[in-house]
């Protein structure tokens, strides 16, 4: 709940949409944003953390290396290669949570 208060405080508090057009779609995008997206970058961070700390624990690294990927990715402004990066980050992450989750349902601690 907390990211959510902070991402409507410092992302939609002067919420100033712009019509911008990506190859050949139009979107809206925020004039007004000028930080980065704090409670994604704060998910990641956290996920980045418990990846490290399964990899510690059961040497799997696959968590930890994926939410890697995805805060990489994700700095990687849109404008340079499109959205096709984050999506590609997105997929990898979640790949290895679906991974990591099936090597936790074998180990038995």
């Amino acid at each position: 709940m907390g990211l959510i208060i902070l991402d409507l405080d410092t992302y939609y508090r002067d919420f100033k949409p712009v019509p911008v057009i990506h190859e050949g779609t139009l979107r809206y995008s925020n004039a007004s944003a000028m930080t980065p997206p704090l409670p994604a970058v704060i998910t990641v961070l956290l996920v980045l953390t418990i990846g490290s700390l399964i990899w510690l624990e059961t040497g799997w690294a696959w968590l930890c290396l994926s939410a890697l990927v995805m805060l990489i990715g994700s700095a990687i402004p849109p404008k340079l290669v499109g959205p096709a990066m984050g999506s590609g980050a997105e997929l990898i992450l979640m790949i290895g949570f679906w991974a990591t989750e099936i090597h936790l349902q074998a180990v038995s601690f």
